[in-house]
């Protein structure tokens, strides 16, 4: 069908784009309401979280971009999407403190984006927010998504 359509991929592109940026801000909503009205967690102003959700979200949306680009397969995307997700985790400081980690893994988590979407995170709910703190995560996370970005519009094929 995209063969066949008069549509330029660029605008297919964008589609799927918005549409998985919209289904990440339902799932992210979906969970901050869950933490919120059956946790009672304290989830800081609206307002930043939703400036800094959009970002996180913009991130997994690109990264998730620049897997599918990379691989050749579904199965292929699958396992290096389940090898990147998890062992990033595991260095961002998502299912450990990164207080506990030795300084060597401190440093390295420096270059992982879930770390970044941590300290950005833990800052707004932390009530009260350092600007600077935030908007040094944004940026991070800004940056790592117009790399992400560009590897998988780089990596894009043509059918």
């Amino acid at each position: 069908r995209l063969l066949s359509s008069p549509i330029h991929k660029i605008y297919v592109l964008l589609g799927y784009l918005v549409a998985y940026f919209l289904l990440g801000w339902i799932q992210l909503g979906v969970l901050l309401t869950v933490l919120s009205v059956f946790f009672h967690v304290y989830l800081g102003n609206v307002i930043h979280i939703l400036v800094f959700g959009s970002f996180v979200i913009g991130l997994v949306v690109s990264l998730g971009f620049m897997i599918a680009t990379l691989s050749h397969t579904k199965k292929q995307s699958e396992v290096f999407s389940a090898i990147v997700i998890v062992g990033s985790c595991m260095l961002g400081g998502i299912y450990w403190p990164l207080d506990i980690v030795p300084d060597i893994m401190k440093k390295v988590s420096l270059a992982i984006p879930q770390t970044w979407m941590m300290s950005g995170f833990g800052e707004i709910m932390s009530g009260t927010v350092n600007q600077s703190i935030l908007l040094l995560d944004i940026t991070v996370l800004a940056a790592f998504t117009i790399v992400f970005m560009v590897i998988g519009l780089k990596n894009i094929r043509s059918y």
